[in-house]
């Protein structure tokens, strides 16, 4: 799939995969430090708990330190709000990842991804 194209889990296991980051895809969701256990009873969680909920596309204190680390810069491109810029700065030079998406965090992410991990990568099936 195109990094361009990615959004929701596929992006958020995306940006897990650039950082290395020990996660799990859960009913279709990215979490972080899952552990699993024997379920006894029905309101056990499919027998596993976690520690948070991985999902840097929409959250902003995951996605901020991404942002700041990497020094990626964010532009609004066009003036409705619908379509936001984001590329490496020059600590990257030069490196060129540019992409688009519709919010801050999902361009942010993608141009990360893109960086890591190329322009295009393959996403696990049951994200897609």
């Amino acid at each position: 799939m195109k990094t361009a194209e990615l959004t929701g889990a596929a992006l958020d296991w995306a940006v897990a995969q650039a950082q290395g980051l020990d996660y799990e895809i859960v009913d279709g969701t990215v979490v972080t430090g899952a552990k699993r256990y024997e379920a006894n009873s029905a309101n056990d969680y499919c027998g596993c708990e976690f520690d948070e909920v991985y999902a840097p596309s929409t959250d902003w204190a995951q996605a901020g330190a991404i942002i700041e680390r990497e020094f990626i810069e964010l532009l609004l491109f066009v003036d409705d709000g619908s379509v936001w810029f984001a590329h490496l700065g020059a600590k990257h030079f030069p490196l060129d990842a540019q992409v688009t998406g519709p919010t801050p965090l999902i361009a942010a992410m993608r141009c990360y991804v893109a960086s890591k991990l190329g322009e295009e990568i393959e996403i696990p099936e049951e994200l897609i």
